[in-house]
């Protein structure tokens, strides 16, 4: 039962904040919230919940103000886990093949990540689950997966038959929580923060016919400036904060300490991660040198290790 506390640790590492679309952030938070009911006496897992606490209250928000904001599909609980992960995600949205979409930079870099994510979690999951049998009989993290399905109520969720199952599960908690988030997030500042180019209503009824307007009808239609404001205010705030990249795990708390201690993790899988991500950040580099466009979002030194803002 112990390894599902020390696995509860890398999803809660990975886990928490308030914000983002449905599939980053609610998603997220029922993960984060059942692994920490279910785990809740260990303590590691009591320690990454303090870590992240302070996440949930972002900005005032509580919980239930955020999840009660989401939209999705006019379904939430049509979301399916699987179907997301990020392979079989792009698959179903016909984006996946290089030869019939070439300029897709982010299919391209999420990639990278996901399998730099993958391999860490496969590693770190070796570690405490030896055998295949570990994972169908450790009883907790059982528990957690019918708490994610029946308290949760999230459709898609793997049964934990095997390490695979649980490896890939745990890779969609970290990706989504980092990588997705960051896709998702940064990109407001730039294409947003200018409400002439990006503005959330139109202030006037839309002309109906392409003569006899000025620019003074033009303008009526734009937000008032004091609204304008507070959205460049608003997404310069979310499209600024990278908190802790992708790879660094610290404590919170000053002298922001390692946060995991045991020799197996700390000198090989975690410094593997982090070398991998290395390549990955040198790959996105090369490819931005030839892309049209460069494409920063991904870079794993710019994503942060969780949703914190």
């Amino acid at each position: 039962m112990r390894n599902v506390a020390v696995l509860g640790a890398v999803v809660l590492a990975a886990c928490g904040g308030a914000d983002g679309g449905y599939c980053v952030s609610e998603t997220s938070y029922d993960l984060n919230g059942m692994t920490v009911r279910e785990v809740q006496t260990l303590d590691p897992v009591n320690r990454v919940v303090d870590h992240h606490r302070e996440a949930f209250d972002a900005d005032g928000l509580q919980l239930e103000d955020v999840q009660e904001s989401y939209v999705y599909d006019g379904d939430r609980l049509a979301f399916d886990l699987q179907a997301h992960y990020l392979p079989h995600d792009l698959a179903n949205r016909g984006v996946n093949d290089p030869a019939a979409l070439p300029d897709y930079p982010y299919r391209d870099d999420a990639l990278l990540v996901w399998e730099a994510i993958r391999d860490w979690v496969h590693q770190y999951v070796h570690v405490y689950y030896t055998a295949e049998a570990d994972v169908p009989t450790d009883t907790e993290l059982q528990a957690w997966r019918t708490a994610l399905v029946n308290d949760g109520s999230l459709q898609g969720v793997p049964e934990l038959n095997g390490r695979e199952a649980l490896i890939d599960l745990l890779t969609m908690a970290l990706f989504t929580a980092s990588a997705q988030h960051a896709a998702v997030n940064f990109p407001q500042k730039p294409l947003m923060s200018y409400a002439p180019a990006v503005t959330g209503a139109g202030w006037a009824p839309a002309p109906t016919a392409q003569q006899g307007h000025h620019k003074a009808d033009f303008l009526g239609m734009l937000p008032p400036l004091s609204l304008a404001l507070e959205q460049l205010d608003v997404l310069s705030l979310l499209g600024s904060i990278h908190y802790r990249a992708l790879g660094d795990y610290r404590s919170n708390d000053f002298p922001y300490r390692a946060w995991f201690r045991d020799p197996a993790i700390v000198d090989n899988a975690l410094p593997r991660f982090q070398a991998a991500l290395a390549v990955v950040e040198a790959t996105i580099d090369a490819r931005n040198a030839q892309r049209r466009r460069e494409y920063h979002t991904l870079l794993p030194s710019r994503i942060p290790t969780s949703i914190n803002i």
